[in-house]
């Protein structure tokens, strides 16, 4: 809970920028470092509760990291590898998305989604000007659309365990998604209306509400120095 408090205090601005400089790192350090990062965003992301705010879970993270990794060893094993050396190629992508994906999942569950967007439309400005609001808007309803698109899959599920509906795989397939996208198309007005009644279709809703503390600096000086250490291996 010290580590969801800490990161709750955190300013976002740093939150996000962290995150981005650590997601380019992981694609270019040492794979063994990337494993002791990835062990301890596994800390990190236990001691904040893999599913807070119905978060999608341990388990879509592992089949995920098991397929990108299982086709880059297939494509290894095309190129004319050894066993060996795909299996050890494909140890490495795995290795580096598991990173990727639990630095992902402890930002959205150490971050509330309002500072994330309140963040991004801070970065956005010196890009988009005026407009920067509405990209911070669109990223805020994507990461809330997250775990209610799961909450949907788990319900589709259960439907189907109690309804006793037995399908075959190739035809799951086809109904789960179908059923999916239509219930969350019947979300939308819901969603519209709970933007519209809490204000935040508007530039003042995204603008302000940032305060730097002295436990930033203090964190900022840290990253700077642990950023170039890592580079270097």
């Amino acid at each position: 809970m010290r580590a969801a408090a800490f990161l709750d205090r955190l300013d976002p601005r740093l939150a996000l920028g962290a995150s981005f400089v650590f997601g380019v790192l992981i694609w270019r350090v040492d794979p063994l470092i990337v494993a002791v990062l990835a062990a301890l965003l596994v800390l990190l992301a236990y001691s904040l509760g893999w599913n807070r705010r119905g978060g999608i879970g341990l388990k879509p993270f592992l089949l995920f990291v098991l397929l990108w990794s299982g086709i880059k060893f297939a494509f290894e094993l095309w190129d004319g590898a050894t066993i060996s050396d795909a299996g050890m190629v494909a140890g490495v992508v795995a290795v580096r998305l598991a990173a990727l994906l639990l630095l992902g999942l402890v930002l959205a569950n150490g971050v509330s989604t309002r500072k994330v967007g309140l963040a991004l439309s801070w970065a956005l400005k010196p890009f988009a000007g005026k407009n920067a609001w509405q990209g911070a808007l669109a990223f805020a309803i994507m990461l809330d659309m997250i775990p209610q698109t799961r909450r949907t899959l788990e319900q589709l599920k259960q439907a189907q365990q109690l309804r006793r509906v037995t399908l075959p795989v190739f035809k799951r397939l086809t109904v789960v998604p179908m059923a999916l996208v239509r219930i969350m198309a019947r979300s939308t007005w819901t969603r519209s209306v709970a933007i519209a009644s809490r204000r935040l279709d508007r530039p003042e809703a995204w603008s302000g509400g940032l305060c730097w503390q002295s436990s930033d600096t203090a964190f900022l000086a840290l990253f700077l120095v642990i950023v170039p250490v890592l580079a270097i291996y």
